[in-house]
C-alpha cells in the first residue's frame, strides 16, 4: 500500500464512494491490504470514511498558507491528556468525557485555542459546539472504542440452545435451518476474538470488551 498510518492526504476523486470533500487533507488512520481491493480508513476534522489509493494523492506540507507575516504562537497543551493532544495535532476529532462543570457528559473533541480552552461538540444536546475553561478541559478523558468478542463457551452453547439450535450426531451445534454449525472445539478456539477475526455470524454470542 501506498500510505501509512499517520500519512496526510489529499483527496482527488470519489472512487470510492466515500464522504470527504475534493481537496480535504485527509489522515490515513487503518489499512486494510487484504481488501478487495485494498483501501484505508482517513479521518477529516469532521468525518471518516474509508477510501482508496485511485481518490488520493500525498499531501505536501509547502502547499500551506504561509503564515510568517502574521501574529501565530503554537497552541499550548500544557495540561491535555496525551492521547487526545496527539490526535488533535492529527486533526481528528476524538471521543471523550468533558468535565463540564457538574457531571462528565460525552463530546466529540475538535480542537483546543489558544488561550488554554477546549471547543467540543456535545453528544446529547442542542448546542453546535460549546467552549469550556481550562480547569475543566485538563480532566477530559479519551474513550476506547469497543470491541465486540465471542463470549465464553458454555455461555454459547446456552444461549444457542436457547435460540432453538440443537446438537446433531457429530456433537456440532446446528441452527433451526440448518444453514449453520459450530462445533464446541470451534466455539472454544475462538473465545475472546473479535467479530472481524472469526467466522462466526450471530450477533448474540458477542459481547462489547475494551
Amino acid at each position: 500500500m501506498k500510505y501509512k498510518v499517520g500519512d496526510k492526504v489529499e483527496v482527488i476523486g470519489y472512487d470510492s464512494w466515500h464522504g470527504f470533500r475534493i481537496g480535504d487533507i485527509v489522515t490515513i488512520t487503518e489499512l486494510f491490504p487484504d481488501g478487495n481491493p485494498p483501501h484505508y480508513r482517513a479521518n477529516s476534522t469532521k468525518n471518516q470514511w474509508y477510501i482508496k489509493d485511485k481518490d488520493i494523492k500525498p499531501y505536501k506540507e509547502d502547499n500551506k498558507m504561509d503564515l510568517s507575516k502574521y501574529n501565530t504562537k503554537p497552541i499550548d497543551f500544557t495540561g491535555c491528556h496525551p492521547v487526545i493532544a496527539e490526535a488533535l495535532k492529527q486533526g481528528l476529532i476524538i471521543e471523550c468525557e468533558v468535565w463540564d462543570g457538574d457531571s462528565k457528559e460525552k463530546a466529540m473533541v475538535r480542537d483546543f485555542f489558544v488561550g488554554r480552552t477546549c471547543r467540543y461538540r456535545g453528544a446529547n444536546d442542542g448546542f453546535p459546539d460549546r467552549v469550556v475553561g481550562e480547569r475543566f478541559w485538563q480532566h477530559a478523558t479519551p474513550i476506547p472504542k469497543k470491541r465486540k468478542v465471542l463470549k465464553p463457551l458454555a455461555e454459547c452453547i446456552r444461549l444457542l440452545l436457547e435460540n432453538g439450535w440443537e446438537f446433531d450426531a457429530r456433537n456440532i451445534l446446528m441452527s433451526k435451518d440448518g444453514s449453520h454449525g459450530y462445533s464446541p472445539k470451534y466455539l472454544q478456539s475462538n473465545t475472546g476474538k473479535e467479530k472481524k477475526d472469526c467466522e462466526i455470524s450471530v450477533d448474540f454470542l458477542f459481547e462489547e470488551a475494551e
